[in-house]
């Protein structure tokens, strides 16, 4: 095996990567569809938000999908359209975007941390069980990097408990489990249209439901102009004037672009996931990486790739260290870059200012989650190649496995000087 590079050996991976790794792909396709939007008179451009809602609804099988600014916006909504109220303690994942939990606060409910399974990074049942209480209404369970959660497990909890199901499925368009689109399966589904997403429109966010009140509110809620066409007997035709309070309305642009990506989306996800897979098989026979596990019946789709890296098999070396000496080959690397939530200030100050608004003590917060922090700081950060080459696939392999079989060599100083490296910033979402 050749000398590391980080000592002075060659580069495993010699590639030009910035075609392999560029997305989103902007097509004359795009561009014509954003130009014709936009030339529409009388407003009549806002007609392609329906359009895309049409379209989305018979892609996934549900009964309503419903257009949002952004991913985040859906949640919110359907936080709202399940019922979340003031004092209520919604479920959450502490390894997610902060947009996963931070509309709970934003309703003046309470997230509840749960614990990920330490080999798929999803939120676990049973750590989900056990923090159930009589004040808990809904789970928000997120597919992280693509990978559906287990979601039988998770209906049953919730069934026996009577508590509603919100899908973040902003890293997962195109994944299935048990053959039923992700999305889908809970009360309602949310999923994102920003610009590093797997279906990228620039931004703007679809909301899914078959059922018609969560539709109802969630529209009464960022859709003021669209409830007069409500049947006589929605409890939300009253509010057609001013809507409660939010525009969530999807832009033109990004609907035209939406509906041009989501013919493609299929083609495009199969070209991602054939690489993707190719490091899959191979990295997992590389001493000291291990690739997150995907449950049998599970579809999944690459928003993310993430590696685990043990360092008991590399005699210890530190995984900046390691990540040093990857990168130093020429592989894109670098340490997880989603904060863990239940670290963060804010939702601690939440709760303190929950407290007086109720009148009543609010618990703190989960301080510690053994399972979740051990999970990210393991973690290393891969671009997901949705134009990369098999040569390109094979470097990388090349590179991991002479940085494995080289780990004594690595210096032990090395350091991972860029840490969002490996893709789109952690503020991206």
């Amino acid at each position: 095996m050749e000398e590391l590079a980080i000592l002075g050996g060659p580069q495993a991976v010699t590639t030009d990567q910035a075609e392999a790794t560029a997305w989103p792909e902007v097509s004359d396709d795009d561009l014509s569809a954003i130009g014709r939007v936009l030339k529409e008179p009388n407003y009549g451009c806002y007609d392609e938000g329906y359009r895309l809602e049409e379209e989305f609804a018979e892609y996934t099988g549900s009964r309503y999908a419903l257009a949002h600014v952004s991913g985040t916006a859906t949640i919110h909504a359907a936080l709202y359209a399940i019922g979340i109220e003031p004092g209520d303690e919604v479920i959450v994942p502490s390894f997610t975007y902060w947009a996963s939990c931070m509309p709970v606060v934003a309703l003046n409910a309470v997230p509840v941390f749960a614990e990920v399974d330490g080999h798929t990074t999803n939120i676990d049942p049973t750590d989900i069980e056990r923090r159930i209480t009589a004040k808990t209404k809904a789970i928000v369970v997120v597919h992280m990097f693509g990978l559906p959660c287990e979601m039988d497990r998770i209906m049953e909890i919730a069934a026996r408990h009577d508590l509603k199901v919100v899908e973040d499925a902003a890293h997962a368009h195109g994944a299935e489990y048990c053959g039923r689109p992700v999305g889908t399966i809970g009360d309602v589904g949310c999923f994102s249209f920003q610009a590093s997403k797997l279906l990228a429109a620039i931004e703007g966010g679809m909301l899914v439901t078959d059922k018609r009140a969560c539709f109802e509110k969630a529209l009464a809620l960022g859709h003021y102009e669209r409830l007069s066409t409500l049947p006589e007997d929605s409890p939300y035709r009253k509010y057609a004037v001013t809507g409660l309070g939010y525009k969530y309305r999807i832009h033109p642009a990004s609907a035209a672009m939406g509906r041009v990506r989501l013919a493609k989306l299929e083609e495009l996800n199969a070209r991602r996931n054939r690489n993707m897979a190719f490091l899959d098989e191979a990295l997992a026979q590389i001493e000291g990486f291990e690739p997150i596990s995907v449950p049998p019946g599970s579809k999944r789709v690459y928003y993310g790739y993430r590696l685990h890296y043990h360092a008991e098999a590399l005699g210890g070396t530190g995984i900046d260290s390691v990540a040093a000496a990857l990168r130093a080959e020429g592989v894109r690397v670098g340490r997880e870059r989603y904060f863990i939530q239940h670290l963060q200030p804010v939702y601690a100050e939440a709760r303190q200012q929950l407290s007086r608004l109720l009148q009543e003590e609010v618990a703190p917060a989960e301080a510690h989650l053994p399972v979740t922090e051990g999970l990210h700081s393991r973690l290393l950060s891969l671009p997901t190649f949705p134009h990369g080459t098999r040569a390109l696939m094979e470097q990388y392999v090349k590179a991991y496995t002479k940085v494995s079989q080289r780990w004594r060599e690595i210096p032990q100083e090395a350091t991972a000087a860029d840490p969002q490296s490996a893709g789109p910033r952690s503020a991206i979402r």
